[in-house]
């Protein structure tokens, strides 16, 4: 009996995590295409999980000092409209209202005794000897499916937007 029970389990682990997966695949093939300016970049080589990218987006730019010190540590979500020429700008902090059709949520870290937040995803993970098309990345781009907050990071951009495609 209890064999049956643990393999019912199992089970429904593995059907609820392959949901997961579709939808992601789904956004990433589906989804609305929008670009978040980056301040900076940094590559890094981690032990374990490869070589990536610390992303820090230029958004993070448009909130008061103020702000920042008197936010709390931890993770929440920021509201931002995606404009004609399909560039996110901050708009608010989430506060449970309603998003119109051209807004995303977006979620963000602020670690304690900092100044400032990170937006999510801070990293870009790229395959081994690939970093020299990645350092002139001037854009995160996302997408996104309509009337669903499944946000996708597929890629980094250069300064016209067009994605980086290494070997290109």
């Amino acid at each position: 009996m209890r064999s049956k029970i643990m393999i019912i389990f199992l089970i429904m682990i593995l059907v609820v995590l392959n949901l997961i997966l579709y939808n992601n695949e789904q956004t990433s093939i589906k989804g609305q295409i929008f670009f978040l300016k980056l301040e900076s970049s940094k590559t890094e080589v981690l032990p374990v999980y490869g070589n990536s990218i610390s992303l820090i987006y230029e958004i993070n730019g448009d909130y008061s000092q103020k702000l920042y010190t008197d936010m709390q540590s931890g993770f929440g979500q920021i509201v931002i409209l995606i404009d004609e020429k399909k560039e996110g700008r901050f708009v608010r902090f989430y506060d449970g209202r309603d998003l119109s059709s051209n807004e995303v949520l977006i979620r963000y870290q602020k670690e304690e005794d900092k100044d400032y937040i990170y937006l999510l995803p801070k990293s870009f993970f790229f395959q081994e000897g690939h970093a020299k098309y990645y350092y002139q990345a001037k854009y995160g781009v996302f997408k996104r499916q309509a009337g669903d907050n499944n946000l996708n990071l597929i890629g980094l951009a250069d300064e016209n937007k067009n994605i980086i495609i290494p070997g290109n």
